[in-house]
């Protein structure tokens, strides 16, 4: 099984309504981190086919969203980004924790 399909299936199995939301087309999209290839996948909930790729930095470990906001820890670089809900971008990366 290819992994980047084997990590949209556990996506879609494992979504909560925390990490669902509506883009702005109205279909509901699934947000999932690809740790091994530094990027967020945006992924349509209904269909598993995948609407976007995010560049981030090395390593996103875990996603959880505030608000409009998506926030991801990269513990192994000690960065956090910042990706905006409803344009599937980075809004700003921090760096520097520990």
């Amino acid at each position: 099984m290819n992994r980047l399909d084997f990590l949209l299936a556990a996506a879609l199995a494992a979504a909560s309504p925390r990490r669902a939301f509506a883009a702005a087309a109205g279909t509901p999209l699934v947000l999932v981190t690809a740790d091994v290839e530094a990027r967020v996948l945006a992924v349509d909930s209904a269909t598993g086919a995948l609407r976007k790729a995010i560049p981030t930095v090395a390593y996103p470990r875990s996603i959880e969203t505030a608000g409009a906001v998506a926030v991801v820890a990269h513990p192994e670089v000690g960065a956090v980004t910042l990706i905006d809900t409803g344009t599937l971008s980075v809004t700003r990366t921090l760096h520097g924790f520990g």
